[in-house]
């Protein structure tokens, strides 16, 4: 049904609803099994939606049934306010006094670190209800049972409970994922420690890991004030917090980036990461396509409806280019690739692009966008690539290695998004060449469609032969071993159907499809032979090309080099691996048309010049 065409009359939608993405889903999969559901993936159109933090604190807030607390509802008014004028302004600009009231009894910290938490780690929206909700250990609910409130103290649910939630209940501490890897080193740090600490301190630590988790930068990050503000009831109590945060500080178990100004649970580093980064791109001014032909160089693109139509392999090489030198004078450099894709990174668009390239193969121009954004991606991330493989700093100091290691792997993550984009056809409307012509590409398929309809104009004649045996370009050793049995049938046994070949291996499949299929080997009156194929066989061209190469060898003489080039190139594009079967094919039956006896044995002659026999 999802493969149903879009201009049919009964248009079916499969619409499905995710938590997360699917590669989430499958993260404790195989390899094998991951690969399998991103092909599920690439059959629909992802439409995110995400609510932001503020939006899903005024969920909270409508979801908390205060009916109870209408009898304190003034003194939690009031707090809310001098709540929200403490606050970090970048905190609080998307939300009100009244959203921070209407999250009690969630402390206001709490309330906005929690939809964070369960953004980055969880599944959004359920899992926030399902902390509001659940009887789990240190969930909302069991702490409504657990907790009462008075006229004169109004206990709050704190960031070290959530702390406790996440890791009892989600079970954060147990997954391998990349980005995780700062909650991996916050819950081993804590529980490294939390047998020497006193509850207090403990409390505060696991604050300061939770900020920390959540974010380094913006109003969330673990300042000193933001953490003894999240650890009081009451806005007064902050400043008797501020002993226990010193009393970590001093034990070394929290330090103190002054540049910062944040808490941070790891122990500190004398590795300056963000100083040998800026080091770097200070000195490094390598251009946009070098940097990306190092860090992410493009694989080969497959026709994908020319392949599957005419049995033929082909495929694009893919590169990137920013000069018009380059691309006056490119030819491909896979050998056997049918077409070049060239990446256009330059800072202005070609005004001309050649048909074709240098080496005769169908040439595609595609030209990125938003490049500057790319460029500055491309460049943090060979840095940090720089630095992990060149800072001889990080062989002794493991709290650098891995905090390299992370923000490696979130710099490669937002690199690739921003790589997709630059080249995402149906966001940009990429302007693009496809054979000298300029064309603007409006949807994600169109560039593939582009690359088939490119193909069946420029390898017209190409045979449709569908046996992936012998229609490629290198064979298999077993493939190479089956064409040698079916040429001795081929020579011997001409008369026989089926060549008296038997059973079913590799050289009767080859018999079908080269000789069988396209009726060059068929039976007439009464008698098994060789003839010239049919005009609709699929390989009539190629047949007629064979034949004009002989006739040409005439006057002057001919090599099979040159017949072997005229057939790989366009129109043809046939693959080495079949070549060779029409050659003997075809020449063997004008021996015979032509009066040379069999006897000749034209296995002598297959690698000798054609003229020597007319």
């Amino acid at each position: 049904m999802a493969e149903l065409p879009r201009e049919s009359d009964a248009p079916i939608y499969l619409i499905g609803l995710l938590h997360q993405a699917f590669a989430d889903y499958g993260e404790r999969l195989a390899s094998v099994q991951r690969n399998e559901w991103a092909k599920i993936q690439g059959r629909f159109e992802d439409i995110p939606f995400k609510d932001s933090a503020p939006q899903m604190m005024r969920l909270i807030g409508k979801a908390i049934d205060s009916s109870e607390a209408e009898k304190f509802a003034c003194v939690i008014d009031n707090r809310a306010r001098e709540w929200f004028d403490l606050l970090p302004s970048e905190l609080t600009s998307e939300i009100s006094a009244d959203v921070v009231s209407a999250t009690y009894p969630l402390h206001p910290v709490t309330a906005l670190v929690l939809p964070e938490l369960c953004t980055q780690y969880a599944q959004n929206d359920r899992s926030l209800f399902t902390f509001l909700t659940s009887a789990e250990p240190y969930s909302f609910k069991r702490y409504l049972e657990e907790t009462a409130a008075d006229g004169a103290k109004l206990p709050t649910l704190k960031l070290d409970r959530v702390y406790d939630y996440f890791i009892e209940a989600v079970g954060m501490g147990i997954t391998s994922r990349p980005k995780l890897q700062r909650w991996i080193e916050v819950q081993g740090l804590i529980n490294d420690v939390s047998k020497t600490l006193d509850n207090d301190s403990l409390r505060v630590l696991k604050t300061i890991g939770t900020l920390n988790i959540v974010t380094t930068t913006g109003g969330l990050k673990a300042t000193r004030s933001l953490v003894a503000l999240a650890m009081g009831d009451d806005v007064d109590e902050s400043r008797e917090w501020e002993n226990a945060i010193d009393n970590l500080l001093q034990k070394g178990i929290v330090t103190y980036r002054r540049q910062v100004d944040e808490l941070r649970i790891w122990e500190g580093s004398d590795f300056n990461v963000d100083r040998a980064i800026a080091d770097y791109l200070a000195s490094d001014r390598s251009p946009l396509v070098d940097l990306l032909s190092d860090i992410r160089p493009m694989e080969p693109l497959v026709a994908q409806r020319h392949s599957y139509l005419t049995g033929t392999l082909r495929y694009f090489e893919r590169r990137y280019l920013d000069n018009l030198e380059q691309l006056s004078t490119l030819a491909c450099t896979l050998e056997n690739a049918d077409g070049a894709i060239a990446y256009w990174v330059g800072e202005e668009l070609p005004d001309r692009v050649p048909e074709m390239t240098a080496d005769g193969k169908p040439l595609i121009v595609v030209c990125a966008a938003k490049l500057e954004t790319l460029r500055m991606q491309a460049r943090e991330f060979a840095a940090l690539r720089h630095v992990q493989h060149n800072a001889p700093e990080l062989q002794s100091d493991g709290v650098a290695r891995r905090e390299v290691r992370y923000r490696l792997v979130q710099a490669e993550e937002l690199f690739d998004d921003t790589l997709s984009q630059a080249f995402d056809v149906g966001e940009n409307h990429n302007v693009c060449w496809i054979l000298g012509g300029r064309e603007t590409l409006n949807h994600v398929t169109d560039l593939n469609a582009q690359l088939s309809r490119v193909c069946d104009g420029v390898y017209s004649k190409t045979p449709v032969l569908w046996n992936e045996l012998i229609n490629r370009r290198d064979l298999t050793s077993q493939g190479a071993k089956a064409r040698l049995e079916l040429i001795s049938a081929m020579l011997d046994r001409a008369d026989r159907e089926r060549l008296g070949l038997e059973g079913y291996g590799p050289e009767v499949s080859i018999y079908y499809s080269v000789l069988n299929e396209t009726k060059i080997h068929r039976c007439e009156d009464g008698e098994w032979g060789f003839y010239p194929p049919p005009e609709d066989s699929g390989i009539s061209t190629v047949w007629e090309a064979i034949e004009t190469f002989c006739l040409e060898a005439k006057e002057r003489q001919q090599t099979l080099d040159l017949l072997y080039q005229r057939l790989q190139a366009p129109p043809y594009g046939m693959k080495q691996g079949a070549i060779a079967i029409f050659w003997r094919r075809c020449c063997f039956t004008m021996w015979t048309m032509w009066g040379f006896t069999k006897t000749a044995r034209l296995s002598r002659c297959w690698d000798w010049n054609i003229s020597r026999y007319w």
